[in-house]
């Protein structure tokens, strides 16, 4: 039983990353990604800050503007 609580628990704390140039966008990702039971979001100006940031951490998602200014 112990083992089925931790897996719904691991489940249960997704984290992700948001990766685009616009503040404002970022920010309507954060909200709505929060509001949908992610219990991290961590947002990123830039492609190569986002890659940095990614050989220090593990993310679930990574949610990213494929035309970056």
């Amino acid at each position: 039983m112990r083992l089925a609580a931790h897996v719904i628990k691991s489940v249960t704390r997704l984290a992700a990353f948001v990766v685009d140039d616009s503040q404002s966008i970022r920010k309507l990702l954060q909200r709505t990604l929060l509001g949908m039971g992610f219990t991290r979001v961590e947002m990123f100006e830039n492609g190569k800050r986002a890659l940095d940031a990614m050989k220090k951490e593990v993310v679930d998602m990574v949610f990213m503007d494929i035309q970056v200014g």
